[in-house]
């Protein structure tokens, strides 16, 4: 998201940012209210599939609250099998857009991602790694030469993760993660986190950007006082003001560091790998790790019900600590081994 020096985008800023209405195939599409402690949820919109591999998942997104009221989704996620012509891999991607066009940037970006990962000529495995990542830059580039999108000050995160026979590849930008877990003895279950935090908050991170000849501080409010997390700026003017560190679009953030290059990430499948999350930060803000895993497993293993129940709880903890403004949400839950 973008901030520039007047008091309107100043404005625009403060707020929470819009996230982008799902739009992808579905085998279950559907849209509902959820009701959970007196909190309502509008319009969770769900799909389900299942793939090659016993392999099964479901997705929920949610529109979140901006002055109390409804505002539009800039959250996008999809699911595709056949990845780079092999029929026993799947993909899966959230994406979250962020600023006046991120609606338009992370369907644009889900659109591209979807075409390059699902070309027809087969991708020996050796090298899939490396295509992944091409692949963010691909769309980065793609984004920011599209006459139509004005991605100046717009952009969005993506996570994604590619399912093949024997291994995980994760890759990211930005602050939307994917966790998985492993079922270890008497049924108990531990998750972690496979993608990495890329935030102007992470040292690393923002020594790139200062590198890069930008600036890296907390948004000032006057009066000598700071609000909110570390963002990124130009060197000589209050713009744009964004927190992510790496992201698809953001033209203005990335002539001062930030970049479309993903943290990339192999892991080798084992019959103990059992589930993956992804989720935007609408989810990560409010919830652990271990605790979504809790979710799937109090489900009864069901993706559909764990990607509801955790859409609607991500909600509900929103709405307790900030009634009026609820970031979007979105998770895409993928089971790894037949539903019991």
């Amino acid at each position: 998201m973008g901030v520039g020096g007047s008091t309107r985008k100043r404005e625009q800023f403060v707020e929470s940012w819009g996230r982008a209405k799902q739009v992808g195939k579905a085998k279950t599409l559907f849209s509902r209210f959820v009701r959970i402690s007196q909190t309502t949820v509008a319009g969770i919109s769900e799909e389900s599939g299942a793939f090659k591999g016993d392999i099964s998942y479901s997705c929920a997104t949610s529109p979140g609250l901006s002055g109390g009221k409804i505002k539009q989704n800039q959250d996008t996620f999809f699911a595709i099998t056949k990845v780079f012509g092999k029929s026993d891999w799947s993909a899966f991607g959230v994406l979250d857009g962020h600023g006046q066009h991120g609606k338009s940037c992370s369907l644009f970006a889900k659109g591209a991602f979807v075409r390059i990962l699902s070309r027809e000529s087969e991708l020996d495995e050796s090298v899939l790694d490396q295509h992944l990542a091409q692949a963010f830059q691909r769309v980065h580039n793609a984004l920011c030469g599209d006459d139509t999108i004005d991605s100046s000050l717009s952009g969005t995160t993506a996570s994604i993760v590619i399912v093949t026979s024997t291994k995980l590849y994760s890759a990211n930008v930005g602050d939307s993660h994917c966790i998985i877990t492993k079922k270890a003895k008497q049924r108990r279950t531990s998750a972690f986190q496979i993608t990495e935090e890329h935030t102007a908050n992470v040292e690393q991170e923002a020594i790139r950007v200062r590198k890069s000849g930008g600036r890296v501080h907390r948004l000032s409010i006057g009066f000598g006082e700071d609000i909110g997390p570390q963002r990124v700026w130009l060197a000589n003017e209050d713009s744009p003001g964004l927190a992510i560190s790496r992201s698809i679009g953001d033209e203005v953030a990335h002539s001062v560091g930030v970049t479309s290059i993903p943290s990339v990430a192999i892991w080798e499948r084992s019959e103990q790998h059992n589930l993956v999350v992804l989720a935007s930060d609408g989810v990560w803000d409010h919830f652990e790790a271990f605790e979504v895993a809790k979710v799937f497993e109090r489900s009864n293993r069901k993706t559909d019900i764990a990607a509801r129940r955790i859409v609607a709880e991500s909600y509900k903890r929103w709405q307790i600590s900030s009634p009026n403004v609820v970031d979007d949400i979105t998770a895409v839950v993928v089971s790894l081994s037949k539903e019991e």
